[in-house]
């Protein structure tokens, strides 16, 4: 067991720098970051007691003397904490910032080295900014504006995870240099807001940064509106030629959440939706017709671990039979980990598909994100 001093920083931003400053003294992880996950639990159950001091099961604005990010934690927006809602955020945070871990980085993820993959990553994309309920928003395209194709491209529209922003995710994913080596299609970034973000910010991702998961969750900042919004400035480019009935979306973790919701909302007629490593927020989802899902996930995942009973969401909205069906077993290219693909019998010009990587985590090494760049790609193009 050793200290963790990284966490400090983000524990003086929870709640009132009382509550979790409090949590932070002496937390303890094992080099095992599963078993840092229990101590995590354990002391969130004893800092929620401690706080919770009516003994109600909630914790309220007048249990804590400073406030000012208490709607962070308060994911469903109801204005009180629940020990599950604290849990969800500690896991979330630590466990982001722990999978592939750089030591020389206090950040400890798959976009730890900022430095690094912002120079690699930011020099071949074309940056936008739009203005979106008060905030400053920013998107980046991936696809140069002279690349010689036949016809209108398909666009995909590829979501950063919790911590991310544009300029590593492209890199990391490289999306583009896929479809410029086979269906041609455009990549655009679009960049989250910060949780602390209040209008006329600028919002380009990076630490902390994060997409709404559902309606209740956040809502000034309208990720849903935000997406449509870039989709429609896409549309509206000649340079890119974007084909507007080939227009696909896919996101990473908190990414991948935004993509279910935005499944559920219908802000635009994407062709297909794909989430990697991220699961549906909110029980409520009732779009006019069937569209295609395909859910990616690590079946060793405990950040956002994978739960059959969620895909019910898309299994309803397309008319699916249940449960899955396993049709057919493979080998990933990288590093030849076994994926179980499923299938549900759904309605006519509908799928709904579910592939687990066996052994994977959370998007926990280029190996698990590569699967899933050659996964989303096939499934969306054929490729």
């Amino acid at each position: 067991m050793q200290q963790v001093s990284f966490l400090k920083a983000w524990l003086a931003q929870i709640f009132c720098y009382g509550l979790i400053i409090s949590l932070g003294n002496g937390l303890q992880i094992s080099d095992s970051w599963a078993a840092g996950l229990q101590d995590v639990s354990a002391k969130v159950d004893s800092s929620f007691k401690r706080f919770d001091i009516n003994r109600d099961g909630v914790i309220t604005h007048d249990e804590v003397r400073r406030r000012p990010l208490f709607h962070v934690i308060d994911i469903n927006g109801d204005k009180r904490v629940t020990r599950s809602e604290l849990e969800e955020y500690y896991r979330d945070t630590l466990m982001q910032r722990h999978i592939g871990r750089d030591p020389s980085s206090s950040r400890s993820d798959l976009y730890a080295n900022d430095a690094a993959l912002r120079s690699k990553g930011s020099s071949n994309l074309q940056w936008y900014e739009i203005e979106h309920q008060g905030y400053q928003r920013f998107f980046a395209v991936g696809a140069s504006q002279v690349v010689e194709v036949s016809g209108d491209r398909p666009l995909l529209v590829s979501i950063h995870g919790h911590h991310g922003d544009p300029q590593k995710h492209a890199y990391l994913l490289q999306f583009q240099k896929a479809c410029d080596a086979g269906p041609g299609c455009v990549v655009v970034y679009p960049a989250a807001c910060k949780e602390t973000a209040i209008p006329g910010d600028p919002c380009k991702g990076g630490l902390d940064a994060r997409w709404q998961k559902s309606p209740s969750h956040d809502p000034k900042v309208d990720d849903p509106g935000f997406i449509e919004k870039v989709v429609r400035q896409m549309l509206s480019k000649p340079e890119y030629r974007v084909d507007p009935n080939a227009v696909y979306v896919s996101g990473t973790s908190n990414g991948g959440a935004l993509v279910y919701y935005l499944f559920c909302s219908e802000v635009y007629p994407f062709r297909k939706y794909s989430s990697y490593v991220g699961n549906p927020h909110g029980k409520s989802c009732h779009p006019a017709s069937p569209v295609s899902f395909y859910h990616i996930h690590g079946d060793e995942d405990v950040v956002v671990p994978f739960k059959w009973n969620l895909m019910d969401i898309v299994a309803r909205r397309n008319r699916c039979q249940r449960p899955a069906r396993r049709v057919s077993t493979e080998k990933s290219a990288f590093g030849g980990a076994e994926i179980a693909n499923y299938e549900y019998p759904c309605a006519p010009r509908a799928q709904l598909k579910v592939s687990l990587i066996k052994g994977a985590g959370h998007a926990a090494n280029l190996d698990e994100a590569n699967t899933y760049k050659r996964l989303v790609l096939r499934e969306f193009f054929g490729q």
